[in-house]
C-alpha cells in the first residue's frame, strides 16, 4: 500500500546530534532557500542557537517544520540526520 505524500512527511523524523554542531547554518539556509526561495535564517524553520557562555550550540525546530528533511541533506557536520518510518 502506498503512503499519501502527507503521510510519509508525518513518518519522517529528524533527528539532532546537538553535540556536533559546528554553528555553520548551512541547515538554516539550506531550509530557508527550500521554503521561501531566499537565503535567510529567520526564514528557516529550524533554529539554530549558541549555549551562552559555552562553544555549543543547540538546534531546534519551529511548529512549521514538515519534516521534509531537507536541512539533513545540507548538514555536512552529522548533526541532523533524516530517518523514514
Amino acid at each position: 500500500m502506498e503512503l499519501t505524500e502527507e503521510q510519509q512527511k508525518r513518518s519522517k523524523k529528524v533527528y539532532v546530534y546537538s553535540e556536533l554542531c559546528s554553528g555553520c547554518h548551512y541547515c538554516q539556509l539550506a531550509c530557508s532557500f527550500v521554503k521561501t526561495g531566499s537565503f535567510g535564517l529567520s526564514d528557516s524553520r529550524i533554529n539554530i542557537r549558541r549555549v551562552e557562555g559555552k562553544e555549543r550550540y543547540s538546534v531546534g525546530f519551529s511548529k512549521d517544520c514538515d519534516r521534509c528533511g531537507f536541512c539533513a541533506r545540507y548538514c555536512y557536520m552529522g548533526v541532523l540526520m533524516e530517518v523514514k518510518g
